[in-house]
């Protein structure tokens, strides 16, 4: 029965590169929005996206946490 032996070589040295992150440009209050790093289309149309639509959702929140008394 033959045993094989598998050397395996690399470059100790080598390191690949970051990959980037995405970045959206579509619009000007595209500008330092965290959601293009997702990977995902982020807006939908010229007043709407994700970060938008994020923003409108947690004011809705404070505004319930308000009404309710809770905080």
């Amino acid at each position: 029965m033959k045993k094989w032996l598998l050397h395996i070589n690399y470059a100790p040295g080598y390191a690949p590169e970051p990959e980037q992150k995405p970045v959206c440009r579509q619009f000007s209050r595209c500008e330092g929005c965290p959601y293009p790093a997702h990977g995902f289309l982020c807006w939908g149309g010229e007043d709407d996206c994700m970060r938008t639509r994020v923003k409108k959702l947690n004011e809705k929140e404070l505004e319930h946490e308000d009404q309710s008394g809770f905080v």
